[in-house]
């Protein structure tokens, strides 16, 4: 358990410092942005040429480098009307089995970035305005596949270890996570 533990706090660090690079990506995207739009303002004509392109190619970058730490900080929408109301090892064993099928498609739609890697490289495709090639991004968007999928996967195991602990009554919060139990609350006057 010790071993898993640490392999789980390694993730976190390597997907917290991926989504590093996702917050750069923001401000690089907004600094040309903001430059294309002074220019186009004060002189009328001068513009930075592929502004949209590069746009484009960083949303690349932001979406897929920070869904594996939305996914480890819990940020994900999710709609528990009915899960709410079931007792606690049976909601953890069903958020086992959507984090489960969750993980499997995360894995298939990784595969299918690695084939579309392989096919981009190959194809040598590239932008049509500032001719940057189109595989970078997507060894990016795999990176970022990955990542979720490992922390989908780490989620699973967290939800069946959940599942498989008997609990005592009070130790569980409002959103499904334990808490220890620290003896009498103090009432606030």
């Amino acid at each position: 358990m010790a071993t898993y533990i640490k392999a789980k706090e390694r993730i976190t660090r390597i997907c917290r410092s991926i989504a590093m690079a996702a917050m750069v990506a923001i401000f690089v995207i907004m600094l040309i942005v903001v430059a294309d739009i002074v220019l186009r303002f004060v002189t009328r004509d001068m513009a930075i040429r592929g502004t949209y392109e590069l746009s484009e190619m960083f949303m690349v970058i932001i979406i897929f480098l920070s869904l594996a730490i939305t996914q480890i900080e819990k940020e994900h929408i999710r709609v528990t009307l009915l899960i709410d109301k079931l007792p606690k090892r049976a909601k953890a064993f069903e958020n086992a089995g959507v984090s489960l099928a969750m993980t499997v498609l995360s894995a298939i739609t990784f595969y299918a970035g690695v084939l579309l890697v392989i096919e981009d490289f190959k194809s040598g495709i590239y932008t049509a305005v500032l001719y940057i090639p189109l595989y970078p991004f997507a060894c990016i968007m795999t990176v970022g596949l990955l990542t979720l999928t490992i922390a989908l996967g780490l989620d699973t195991v967290d939800y069946f270890i959940k599942g498989a602990k008997k609990g005592r009554p009070g130790q569980e919060a409002a959103d499904g996570q334990e808490v220890a139990q620290e003896g009498p609350e103090k009432k606030e006057a």
